[in-house]
């Protein structure tokens, strides 16, 4: 199995103390074939989960001073987390910049009475379904948060470790406080232009019909004397397995 490591940022600008909370996560990927890293922002600007994969960096600060990425138009890859379940998000897609709106349910998790210490912090276990994969979380409530890694969230307390069965994983390896850290300006830019947002599911649609040719064409262009007896789905590898609406589901 592959690491995937993924770096998860989530800066809590609150106003009552001045300063921001940093929780470093790291996440596991089975058979990834890429790493790479992602900051999560939560602060007076909102809450941004900011994919970084032509590099990697020492830490948030050190992105804020790379100018490549601070202007070039192809690394956009991220989310906005515009209100309770509803995200906004902008993907280099087709060698095209894509911004959608997704507006997700809210996970309906269960509490149960398992405890564990991570990073010094009192955690507790919750179970929940998120789009065709089931989470286990662990979140404290000593932190002033109920935010998580990726989409995951809605818990009386910050989730610092969650996992799907041997598929996705996030861990927190890291939490500190800083005061300094802001959202690079593009950032701000693209997700001010919510109106021009395509809906999630017509984009998955888009995504799910190029993966499906891309496989049609690998099995078209196979031995004549293989023969292939059953194929996955065309999402079983993603973290998004299947939505809400049906014909998502089928292969």
């Amino acid at each position: 199995m592959k690491r995937l490591a993924i770096i998860l940022v989530f800066i809590f600008c609150k106003n009552l103390y001045g300063q921001n909370l940093i929780v470093e996560y790291e996440s596991i990927k089975k058979s990834a074939e890429q790493n790479y890293i992602t900051y999560l922002i939560d602060g007076v600007d909102g809450i941004f989960n900011i994919n970084i994969f032509h590099k990697t960096y020492s830490d948030y600060g050190e992105l804020l001073k790379d100018k490549d990425f601070l202007e070039s138009p192809i690394y956009v890859n991220s989310l906005k987390k515009d209100k309770e379940n509803v995200y906004y998000g902008a993907i280099f897609f087709k060698k095209n910049k894509v911004f959608y709106k997704d507006v997700i349910k809210p996970i309906e998790w269960k509490l149960l009475n398992e405890f564990k210490t991570i990073l010094g912090y009192k955690c507790r276990l919750a179970i929940g379904t998120f789009r065709g994969r089931e989470y286990k979380a662990w979140y404290t409530d000593e932190l002033p948060s109920s935010e998580g890694p990726w989409k995951l969230s809605g818990l009386p307390g910050l989730i610092l470790s969650a996992e799907t069965g041997n598929s996705f994983s996030f861990e927190a390896v890291k939490v500190m406080i800083n005061s300094n850290l802001s959202v690079p300006s593009k950032f701000k830019e693209i997700y001010s232009q919510k109106a021009s947002a395509v809906d999630y599911k017509t984009f998955i649609k888009d995504e799910n019909a190029y993966y499906t040719e891309i496989r049609d064409k690998q099995i078209a262009n196979l031995p004549k004397n293989i023969v292939l007896s059953n194929t996955p789905p065309i999402r079983s590898e993603f973290i998004e397995k299947s939505f809400e609406w049906d014909d998502t589901k089928t292969p």
